[in-house]
């Protein structure tokens, strides 16, 4: 019998969209016989041991920064290059040693760029090839690609969750140019499926359902204006506040139910079966409505340039309404100034993941 490949799962920590999408990663992987380590930290470790219980996980510390309450997060970056810098340095070399210890063959680094190694095939995962930048910082778009690209080059393979084709999810940010033959688009990833979870009665039992996600102090700010809201909203109104790991529920006025998180099943019946949605823009977010097929009212993260061009770029096409975070308001929310999603981004199809998982496995080398 042939010893199972050990593949280590590592999502950036910024914010629980990363380790919700590297759930499906992490189910074909099982499901194709390897067997998974996850590297995480603080939320995306809580969230990926609820969902993930008999796994063996490893404290993986993330990057040490912080979304600006006010101003560019470009300007943030910048300004925090070397601390970042630093981190991608620690996590390089914390790798290597991981990778001894527990036999890993293969890592998978979904946005954590010091996660290379050249001793096992490693691969980078990410939405965001062209990064964008806006106002006096245009400019620097070109110089941010090359960095990007260089660090992505130290990987054996990029994988793209999105389609190749248009329709797609990430318009710019990965489809601006031709991208080199070691780039794959992996389709959407999403944790919710359709078929599995949508075992309801039709019909809503909920008008509108939000969604808190992101990196302090953004996601705080944005609940603050939220419950502001909810003592005298007629509304039906449940809030989940993308808190991992910390149990919690309460009720706000009349008709607002508040939950620090929900497991993957009860998250997708509550998504079904709400009549308005209200979130971020950030990119997981957008691929779990698209495998629902459900329309969205989004708020991006003020100066968060990538969920500014997302908001754009599908309020566009169809399926989502942008709202700046200061104008808000739920009680005059409505769902008919949005028009249905694009057919052609909801199926939840992994073919080209359980291919990509397929080519990984075969040039793995298992350790004696």
């Amino acid at each position: 019998m042939k010893k199972p490949v050990t593949i280590l799962v590592c999502p950036l920590d910024w914010g629980l969209g990363h380790a919700t999408r590297c759930v499906p990663v992490i189910r074909n992987l099982l499901d194709a016989g390897a067997r998974v380590v996850v590297g995480a930290d603080k939320g995306p470790l809580a969230f990926l041991q609820m969902e993930f219980p008999d796994l063996l996980f490893v404290r993986f510390p993330g990057y040490r920064f912080r979304y600006p309450g006010k101003g560019s997060m470009a300007v943030r970056m910048l300004l925090s290059g070397p601390a970042i810098f630093e981190g991608i340095r620690q996590e390089h070399k914390l790798l290597g040693k991981i990778i001894h210890e527990k036999k890993v063959d293969a890592v998978i680094s979904d946005n954590r760029f010091g996660l290379w190694s050249g001793e096992i095939p490693s691969i980078f995962m990410t939405h965001q090839i062209f990064i964008r930048a806006t106002g006096i910082w245009k400019p620097l778009e070109g110089l941010l690609y090359s960095l990007n690209r260089r660090y992505i080059s130290r990987y054996k393979e990029c994988w793209i969750p999105d389609w190749e084709d248009s329709p797609n999810l990430s318009g710019d940010l990965s489809h601006k140019s031709k991208l080199p033959g070691s780039f794959h688009f992996i389709g959407p990833l999403s944790r919710f499926e359709k078929s599995r979870y949508n075992d309801t009665e039709n019909g809503f039992d909920t008008d509108i359902f939000v969604m808190l996600s992101g990196p302090e102090p953004q996601r705080s700010i944005l609940e603050e204006i939220v419950f502001g809201q909810l003592e005298h909203i007629e509304k039906k109104v449940v809030v989940i506040r993308g808190i991992a790991g910390e149990e919690r529920t309460f009720t706000i006025g009349k008709h607002a139910s508040v939950y620090n998180h929900l497991d993957t099943a009860t998250l997708s019946k509550y998504l079904e079966r709400a009549r308005l949605i209200v979130c971020r823009p950030g990119y997981s977010t957008l691929m779990d409505l698209a495998a629902l097929g459900k329309r969205a009212v989004v708020v991006p993260t003020p100066g968060q340039t990538e969920q500014e061009y997302l908001a754009v770029h599908l309020s566009q096409k169809g399926g989502f309404v942008t709202y700046r975070q200061e104008n808000l308001n739920l009680e005059s929310l409505q769902t008919d100034e949005i028009t249905e999603l694009p057919h052609g981004v909801r199926s939840n199809d992994f073919g080209l993941l359980r291919e990509r998982i397929g080519h990984l496995i075969k040039i793995c080398r298992p350790q004696t």
